[in-house]
């Protein structure tokens, strides 16, 4: 084949090799550790996700949110080429479950909610038996080209699993009778027959409990298997062993002996439960080689040998929210030997809900891969990581070459040469490297080049240059290491902020190349993985495909055909981007000829040939053959820039022109800002730098003193509104420490403002918040009964000290208050209001003050239930899954008043404001607070709240469209529709929780103000993006929590000042101002802060509540 043109026989051939793999309907086979198909004897990989269908009303999960179809489709949008489907025994074997119609199910369980979505999505389903709506499933899958194992997940519908919920081993109480388990197996076995979708069956989910034992698990898995095959040949038959699938361990001294060949699968689940949280991440690589190793020994041995299986890892999964940081160690190590060994595997799950779960109905299944209400994934990051173990990358057949990739567990992605940059990027464009012998050079296929050592901080090189000797360090063996001339050794990492790789210090690892007995740093941005790969260009056989993405693909092929490149032989000579004496030495190593990159790695000539066939370079072929073409592209080249420079001038211009703003009334009409990628989240290298770190460790605060030991009792009125009295009570938890002392339950005082009577127990969960901090400080509930005059302990003098002052350190209640406690026993704080500083006070102080915020103190369930309730009403407003904003807009009559800022109004506005503030600010008022030229003052230096107009300009200008979704959290805007009318205008969809909830629901919470706000708060926390328009206790407590979450979470503090700057500039341009606002905002979006003298830990919790990962 010629440089540089397209082989059609090669495309007829790859388009034949698609279409038969979507049209093929023969069975599937083993050959030794692999699956593979039986017409072609291609391998086919199994990359699976579960889906649930045994639960007690025994319907698929997600029917009631989404047409089958659409669920089939996001399976395969996902990568996912498999689902693995429940189904309980009662289902099939007892005419009471089998015979019973889906609405009868749902009425069973008063499912009404899940009859109105069924009816919504899936009516036809509706009068179906709950067997035949199994059927429909699978053959809806089949439709979507999605394999299917079928899986006998348990015996009566319900959940699973526990060690005595009698489902765990054969004759276990009157649920697991051996002879209506295999009466089931035969049943469904016979039931799919000649379905082309289902390719095997797995015989029992997870046995487990007391009864476990070898010799009936060989017995009665014999005869299971036996009993599938008989009924139906075509199957795989899927085999899974003891401890909860956990254990195969028993077949190397004794095989299973069935009366058939070629279809036996084992399976086996891998999860981190049973491990304590912090041996993951204080003993990071030792705990990954442990569980490895015990993998291996239990299942994993399989897969080696001369008599090796295929082993389905058919379940593991982590929490998909992405805050559980065992999880997320756990995930890396699991993913680096699944990419090793190139694994038939299973995630649980696809469900983002149940329809009924152990009584729950709606429960929201956090480690599935989709949303609550099903409309998109939940985490695109994490299904990011899978794509690597979701291809091929292994054969069975020797003619396809073997390389290796370099994987990073972390990211999910795999080192690459790109440009002049050695990167940590997409798997399917890696680098090709050569097998790699310990404390040997590592080598590019085809090449004399060789991956050489850096130093500290400083990126590696690829050169002729194989002096640098490699090596795997740390008991998981995932440390690639080489030295640095004489000095000590250094660890490739991705670099966090760029994804390029680096050479730096070894995490976690000593000079002697163990591993630190415990280390706080996370050594996963160091893992790496030789990851081999011997299967070239062809594409997994029974891949969920549709038409319309093979041809896709096949104009993609065609349209980087031009790409090809000479041998390894001939590339090897030429310059590398990384050596004065190579350019581009992998190119043909690492590409297989070209034909696998990605379109943005083409050189810039490649892109102006693209748009210009004609326009050759001189040393073309068709240019010596063709001149007269180059001649009319130069011309029309030519003409094309000249009239793009017209059009650009045009248009810079425009956009400079004198305005922001055009003003139509009481409306406002911006210009369209394009969406910027990093509109609804932090970018990601700058927010996984902090952890949050104050939960409680041993050894950072003093043990609790018994109760004869304390010091007193301390009391306090927690005054102001909901978010003042939280900190006033985090406070107080604060100083009953260090005065070593007992705390009764803060009372929250009623406020003149708010006037309301919530006690605590009327927001918070007290049994949490005492529990939580038990082995902090004693908390007890009331003032104790030896103390007879309570009455006393409001009113009395003696019981009350009251000279503390605002922001006092730690030593003031030391040496004042403490003498007094010790004296009276019980004293009362009066007032407490900001009474504790910050930078005068030990930093497990601070520490602590951030554990109860963040850890002890939880609103009631109801409240945190209402609250996802709204939450999942926004990200549902469109109809498919959108993101949010929340808006704490603080233009409410009482904040215009005591801001004593100038706003535009009528006269008569103006002159009821000043009537307004000089009765209830007379002090201020009088001293000219009120005059134009220190309100002018105020606005300059951005002390004054936004205008509802300012914030849609503002929000316009940062790029969000006309559609997003504003959840407000306001009090009466002042002004009302006047003044709100220039933001619903650029911003239509703005909602509050009463128009997002029905009266009825609201009206519980209507009886204590404070869980009005509590919705509030809970709302704008959860939100994609939250913004602030003024200052205050809910917006710092807000960052400062979207914080501690771990920065990714957008939270925009706007610089009232620049606005005030540039909305008072009639000179300034609409590009201008967007230029400005961007830019300034860059940095004000709830990234890490470092701190500074007198911080505020409520707002900025990074040090000492936060630690560097």
């Amino acid at each position: 084949m010629g440089e540089g043109r397209v082989s059609y026989s090669a495309i007829a051939a790859f388009l034949l090799l698609q279409i038969t793999s979507f049209c093929s309907s023969s069975p599937l086979s083993t050959n030794s550790r692999w699956i593979v198909d039986d017409a072609s004897g291609q391998r086919v990989k199994l990359a699976c996700v579960n889906w649930p269908s045994h639960m007690e009303p025994m319907i698929a999960e997600g029917v009631e949110k989404k047409p089958l179809s659409e669920i089939a489709q996001k399976i395969t949008a996902n990568g996912f080429n498999c689902a693995r489907f429940t189904w309980p025994t009662f289902m099939f074997t007892r005419p009471e479950y089998s015979n019973l119609r889906v609405s009868e199910s749902l009425d069973k369980y008063n499912l009404s909610a899940a009859r109105v979505g069924i009816v919504k999505n899936n009516p036809q389903i509706l009068n179906m038996t709950v067997v035949e709506l199994h059927k429909a499933v699978v053959d809806e899958l089949g439709r979507n080209k999605v394999m299917v194992v079928l899986d006998n997940h348990i015996s009566r519908p319900g959940w699973c699993c526990g060690d005595k919920d009698g489902n765990g081993f054969f004759g276990e109480f009157y649920d697991f009778n051996p002879g209506e388990w295999l009466r089931g197996l035969a049943t469904v076995a016979n039931a799919y027959k000649g379905n082309p979708a289902v390719v095997g069956m797995s015989l029992r989910n997870e046995l487990r409990g007391t009864l476990q034992n070898e010799a009936e698990w060989y017995k009665y898995m014999r005869i299971g298997a036996n009993t599938v095959h008989n009924q139906n040949p075509d199957f795989l038959v899927i085999v899974s062993g003891l401890s909860y699938a956990g254990n195969l361990g028993f077949l190397k001294s004794q095989s299973l002996i069935v009366r058939f060949t070629n279809k036996l699968v084992y399976e086996g689940h891998w999860y981190p439960f049973g491990i304590p949280a912090d041996k993951w991440t204080s003993q990071t690589n030792q705990l990954c080689a442990s569980v490895t190793k015990a993998t291996t020994d239990n299942l994993l041995f399989l897969t080696q040998g001369n008599n090796s299986f295929p082993l389905f890892l058919s379940e593991f999964g982590i929490n998909q929210r992405g805050d559980n940081e065992a999880d997320n160690i756990y995930i890396g190590c699991l993913l680096s030997v699944v990419a090793e060994l190139d694994l038939d595997w299973a995630l649980w799950g696809l469900q983002g809900s149940y329809i009924l779960r152990e009584g729950t109905v709606n429960l929201e299944e956090f480690d599935g891969v989709l949303d609550l209400n099903w409309d998109g994934v939940r985490n695109p990051s994490f299904l990011d990581r899978l794509k690597i173990v979701q291809q091929i990358n292994q054969d069975f057949k020797s003619e396809h070459p073997t390389y290796y990739k370099m994987f990073h567990p972390l990211s999910g992605h795999c080192v690459q040469i790109v440009e002049n940059r050695i990167v940590v990027a997409n798997c399917k464009n890696a680098s090709k490297w050569e097998q790699h012998q310990d404390e040997g050079p590592i080598k590019l296929v085809g090449s004399p080049q060789c991956l050489g050592v850096a130093a500290d901080g400083e990126a590696p090189r690829v050169s002729e240059d194989c002096s640098s000797n490699w090596k795997f360090v740390s008991s998981s063996s995932m440390h690639l290491a080489a030295q640095k001339g004489n000095g000590g050794y250094l660890c490739l990492e991705m670099n966090t902020s760029d994804s390029k790789l680096v050479t730096k210090k070894c995490l976690c690892v000593g000079d002697d190349l163990g591993d630190l007995p415990t280390c706080a740093n996370n050594p996963q941005a160091q893992w790496a993985k030789a990851s081999r790969v011997d299967w070239s260009n062809i594409p997994n056989f029974k891949l969920a495909y549709s038409p319309k993405r093979a041809t896709a693909e096949l104009r993609h092929s065609s349209s980087i055909g031009n790409r090809a490149t000479p041998s390894p032989s001939a590339s090897a000579v030429a310059s590398s981007p990384f050596s004065s004496d190579y350019n581009s030495a992998t190119v043909s190593a690492d590409d297989d000829n070209g034909r696998d990159r990605h379109p943005r790695d083409r050189s810039f000539r490649s892109y102006f040939q693209s748009f210009f066939p004609h326009f050759l370079f001189p040393n073309d072929d068709l240019h010596r053959a063709h001149p007269h073409r180059s001649k009319i592209s130069i011309a029309i080249l030519v003409a094309i820039v000249f009239a793009a420079v017209i059009s650009v001038s045009s248009l810079v211009q425009r956009l400079n022109a004198p305005y922001l703003c055009k003003k139509d009334g009481i409306t406002l009409q911006c210009p369209h800002v394009k969406e910027p990628p990093s509109l609804w989240e932090n970018p990601h290298s700058a927010t996984t730098s902090w952890k949050p770190c104050a939960e409680r460790r041993e050894g950072v605060i003093s043990d609790l003193p018994s109760e004869n030991s304390t010091s007193g009792y301390i009391f306090i009125h927690a005054e102001g509104g909901l978010n003042q009295q939280r900190i006033a009570i985090c406070n107080a938890v604060a100083v009953a420490k260090i005065l070593n002392a007992t705390l009764i339950l803060p009372v929250l005082k009623q406020d003149q403002i708010w006037k309301d009577q919530t006690k605590f127990e009327d927001i918070f969960d007290v049994d949490h918040f005492i529990e939580y901090l038990k082995d902090d400080v004693t908390i007890v509930r009331d003032i104790p009964e030896w103390f007879t005059d309570k009455a006393e302990l409001f009113s009395s003098i003696r019981r009350t000290v009251k000279n503390i002052p605002k922001y006092a350190p730690a030593q003031f209640y030391i040496d004042n208050v403490l003498p007094r406690v010790k004296e009276k026993k019980i004293m009362a704080l009066k007032p407490f209001v900001d009474r504790l500083g910050y930078d005068n006070v030990p930093q497990e102080i601070n520490r602590l003050r951030c554990r109860v915020n963040y850890h002890a103190l939880k609103f009631l369930p109801e409240i945190e239930n209402m609250a996802d309730l709204l939450v999942s009403r926004m990200r549902n407003r469109t109809g498919n899954s959108n993101p949010f904003m929340a808006l704490h807009l603080r233009f409410e009559k009482g904040m215009v008043g005591l801001s004593f800022c100038d706003f535009v109004g009528t006269r008569m506005e103006k002159a009821l404001m000043a009537i307004y503030r000089l009765k209830e600010w007379p002090r201020r008022f009088k001293d000219g607070s009120h005059l134009w030229a220190l309100a002018l003052q105020k606005r300059k230096e951005g002390r004054c709240p936004l205008e509802p107009g300012e914030v849609a300009v503002m929000l316009r200008a940062m790029g969000y469209p006309k559609e997003t979704q504003i959840y407000v959290a306001s009090g009466q805007v002042y002004g009302g529709q006047n003044r709100m009318a220039p933001l619903r205008n650029m911003f239509p969809n703005l909602v509050t929780k009463e128009e997002l909830a029905t009266k009825l629901e609201l009206d519980e919470f209507r009886k204590h103000v404070t869980s009005l706000a509590a919705l509030d708060f809970l709302v704008c926390l959860k939100s994609d993006v939250f913004v602030m328009t003024h200052g205050g206790n809910f917006a710092k407590l807000i960052i400062g929590n979207r914080r501690y979450l771990g920065h990714h979470l957008k939270s925009i503090k706007p610089d009232k000042g620049l606005m005030s700057k540039s909305l008072g500039d009639p000179y300034m341009g609409w590009a201008t101002f967007v230029e400005d606002v961007i830019t300034t905002h860059q940095t004000r979006s709830g990234l890490p802060e470092e701190t500074f003298p007198n911080y505020d830990i409520w707002e900025n919790p990074l040090t000492p509540c936060m630690c560097r990962t």
